[in-house]
């Protein structure tokens, strides 16, 4: 009896083992016939505008080292670096005591040489012939020397001061080399202040005028058709990531780097963006570049790409059935990426999904676009 009773539920369960096998079976057969949805979209050429990214260095126009007029001692600076002044400040001041003195002196002989003339011509005026026309033409000379003497000392006084040639930020004062030591090969170099002593030629401080900034990157031998005066430029802005601040190209080098087989570029920062310090000399920024305004290419669906060691590749239908295209991605815009090469228009690429299908699947198309 139980031999009968355990016989009966082995073939219960070898029953429920049969009727599960082959009901997934059909299951699994039924889902390979059955076709899967999915999107996509037919391939079309789009106008985009042909761009690259480069790094670039900001540059000014007027960036200037000013140097000592005349040796003496530093006795006044006027100005913190970074500072911006305006044009015809005073930044440094180097003793004068020589310069004054001579000075003076120059304009007492100007101003006696000039009344001599001025007397003489009165009495000859008034008494004709009482002045000789040596006399006179003497004191004319006397009056050209002195006034030749006083331009000279005025020059050599105004040297004593070094001006703001623009206005501009300053830099920081540099450094200079001390004398060196007759027992030791090594030089000393110490900042200048005041009451360090300069001689003419002295290098002082530079002074930048970022109001006439650009920018200047190199851009490959190939591209070179594409640049022309004009062409647009877009800076980032540092405060903003997403930011961009649109110009144009003002300089494009006639001959080509041979070390780096690049041509140099040069973009005017507008004079609106100066008013918010966005951007300093020396400072490395991205610019996007617009090489072909109109240019025409084909793109798909970021989300459509499948990445592989290889590179790229789309999944297109053909005669409903998946299959696999490498292709050569370019320039991407917002969601969508640019094709080189790959596709073609008319194509249909799979837009959703390229994960749950594989080459040689049968599909069926659920929306186009």
């Amino acid at each position: 009896m139980k031999q009968k009773y355990f016989l009966g539920i082995i073939f219960f369960v070898i029953l429920a083992i049969y009727f599960i096998f082959f009901s997934n079976k059909d299951n699994a057969i039924e889902k390979i016939r059955k076709p899967k949805e999915v999107n996509v979209i037919k391939v079309k050429q789009k106008e985009f505008p042909l761009t690259i990214k480069i790094p670039a260095v900001v540059s000014s126009q007027d960036n200037i080292i000013l140097s000592a007029m005349t040796s003496g001692k530093i006795t006044k600076i006027n100005f913190k670096n970074g500072q911006f002044v305006k044009k015809g400040t005073v930044l440094i001041q180097i003793e004068d005591k020589n310069q004054l003195s001579a000075l003076r002196s120059a304009e007492a002989s100007y101003e006696n040489a000039k009344q001599n003339l001025k007397r003489f011509k009165i009495v000859s005026k008034e008494v004709p012939g009482s002045i000789a026309q040596t006399k006179l033409d003497e004191a004319e000379t006397n009056l050209k020397a002195a006034n030749a003497l006083l331009a000279d000392a005025k020059e050599n006084f105004n040297n004593t001061r070094i001006r703001a040639p623009f206005d501009g930020y300053m830099g920081t004062l540099l450094e200079q080399k001390m004398s060196q030591n007759s027992t030791s090969s090594i030089q000393t170099f110490t900042n200048l202040s005041v009451g360090s002593y300069v001689k003419v030629g002295t290098e002082l401080v530079s002074i930048t005028n970022n109001h006439l900034l650009y920018v200047q990157y190199d851009i490959p031998k190939k591209y070179h058709n594409f640049l022309k005066i004009g062409k647009t430029v877009l800076l980032n802005n540092p405060q903003h990531k997403h930011q961009k601040i649109k110009t144009s190209i003002i300089y494009v080098s006639k001959n080509i780097n041979p070390d780096s087989n690049t041509y140099t570029v040069r973009a005017l920062i507008p004079n609106l963006v100066h008013e918010t310090n966005l951007f300093s000399p020396g400072a490395n920024i991205m610019i996007t570049q617009v090489l072909d305004d109109d240019r025409k290419m084909i793109t798909v669906p970021g989300l459509s790409l499948v990445p592989s060691i290889n590179g790229y590749s789309v999944y297109s239908i053909n005669k409903g059935e998946v299959v696999s295209v490498p292709v050569t991605i370019g320039n991407r815009f917002n969601t969508e990426v640019a094709i080189d090469s790959g596709v073609k228009v008319g194509d249909l690429v799979i837009t959703n999904g390229v994960d749950q299908v594989n080459p040689g699947d049968k599909v069926k198309i659920k929306n186009q676009e």
